[in-house]
């Protein structure tokens, strides 16, 4: 009679191999996840501080159309503009840590969220060439406005 030895169940070595690959696959998992969410939170906050770009641009804009006269001075833009009367002129300038426009007599109004830092405000008016560029920095991302004039 011939007797044949047949193993059952799985040896040590197989344990700690497949106890190996498992934690690599969880390490993996663990920081790809952890991965997509800091891209999510960059996009995130890019995003956010990109609309508040717009916002700026578009009250920058605002300003501008149907002005009457333009003024650069002291870094700051200086603008009458049609049908506003007690309001004129407008004032736009940095203010700190903020952008400021200022109607008439009237308290300076921040413009940008208060969550976000407005820095190096640079305004160029060219009168000859009829346009005014606005640069600017949110949270220490250049953006910039370019309007040409009538």
């Amino acid at each position: 009679m011939s007797r044949t030895n047949k193993t059952k169940g799985i040896t040590l070595i197989e344990t700690i191999i497949y106890i190996g690959l498992l934690g690599i696959i969880i390490y993996g998992g663990i920081f790809t996840t952890f991965h997509m969410v800091e891209i999510g939170n960059k996009n995130s906050n890019y995003s956010k501080i990109l609309n508040e770009a717009i916002f700026i641009n578009n009250k920058i804009n605002w300003i501008l159309t149907n002005s009457t006269s333009i003024e650069v001075l002291n870094n700051s833009l200086i603008v009458n503009k049609e049908g506003l009367n007690e309001n004129n002129p407008l004032v736009l300038k940095q203010n700190s840590k903020n952008i400021t426009l200022k109607r008439g007599q009237n308290e300076d109004n921040i413009l940008n969220n208060e969550r976000y830092i407005i820095s190096d405000v640079i305004i160029d008016h060219n009168p000859t060439q009829k346009f005014i560029t606005i640069k600017y920095k949110i949270n220490n991302q250049n953006f910039s406005y370019k309007k040409y004039l009538n």
